[in-house]
């Protein structure tokens, strides 16, 4: 909201009619409202609507690209504090999806809808830019297919939570996106070793939950060549495990997965990653295991929790 603001209040009459207009159809709709209708509401004349955007589908194309600029313009503030690219996408997508702006999201799509089928790829030809430009900065490779899929996923769960007002699904969803997700679990038949280990990690997730420390220790290596790294902690040898566990805090009971990788690396070695949150908490946590079968079952032998402030 501070960049659309900021964009529209350079000073130029086009600018600041442009304001006005937003506002005015942020609270009421643009719906199939005439030029005339428009320019009554703010109290001007709609031919200085025409003078200034040339026609009613002029003035929505300025409406969705004002839209459309603070975006972009969050994204390349975002930019210059993140390093990491996926943890610049979650921070893009809390801040578009947050309740603040929602009547914002709200109007582009619906300004999207009556803006008429255009052979300009402005909309998203601006954000591959803007990415190549970031990208850039970042020193990685600039993946404008990649881009172009993450800005319509993007836009999509946006859809999603106008209509259900679901924040937490649709951010679950992208979750599973930026791990692949959408080529795991049911839309990949997940092979034996990875549907064995995918039920004894949903066991851990269970017994975490319940504090059930014997079930949690039960399914680590029993070597000194296990190695878990927490948030503030590190355990090396399953000795070091159990000890810690002893005496550390349980975690959260509100502490639900946001989304879930099973990968099979090799015969009898599973890697599963999960990312999860507890409650309300905006805070994401990651966590990563190595499983591999033993001659007593699969066990856990690397472990590693990690957290991203929200």
């Amino acid at each position: 909201m501070y960049h659309l603001v900021k964009l529209l209040s350079m000073g130029s009459a086009r600018d600041v009619l442009l304001t006005r207009v937003m506002a005015d159809v942020t609270e009421h709709g643009i719906g199939d409202r005439s030029l005339r209708d428009l320019a009554a509401s703010i109290g001007t004349s709609h031919r200085l609507l025409i003078y200034h955007f040339g026609s009613r589908a002029g003035l929505v194309d300025a409406v969705v690209a004002a839209v459309e600029a603070a975006q972009r313009a969050t994204f390349a503030d975002l930019a210059a504090g993140i390093t990491d690219p996926t943890d610049l996408v979650r921070a893009l997508w809390r801040s578009v999806s947050a309740p603040a702006v929602r009547s914002f999201v709200r109007l582009f799509f619906e300004s999207l809808a009556y803006r008429g089928e255009s052979s300009s790829d402005d909309l998203t030809g601006t954000w591959l830019d803007e990415s190549e430009r970031v990208a850039a900065e970042l020193g990685i490779r600039f993946d404008p297919v990649g881009i172009r899929l993450g800005v319509a996923v993007i836009r999509g769960l946006l859809i999603d939570v106008i209509a259900t007002g679901d924040v937490a699904t649709a951010e679950a969803s992208l979750e599973r996106f930026l791990y692949g997700g959408f080529m795991s679990g049911a839309e990949r038949d997940l092979s034996a070793d990875e549907s064995t280990v995918s039920a004894l990690s949903d066991a851990y997730e269970a017994a975490l939950v319940r504090n059930d420390l014997d079930a949690m220790n039960a399914v680590f290596w029993t070597s000194p060549e296990v190695v878990r790294f927490g948030v503030a902690d590190m355990q090396v040898g399953y000795d070091d495990v159990v000890a810690w566990r002893a005496t550390a805090q349980p975690v959260n009971p509100t502490r639900r997965t946001l989304s879930k990788s099973v990968l099979a690396l090799a015969p009898g070695v599973v890697a599963v990653d999960i990312t999860f949150r507890n409650g309300d908490d905006p805070t994401i946590g990651r966590q990563s295991q190595t499983w591999v079968r033993k001659p007593e079952g699969w066990r856990i032998v690397r472990a590693h929790v990690s957290t991203i402030v929200g």
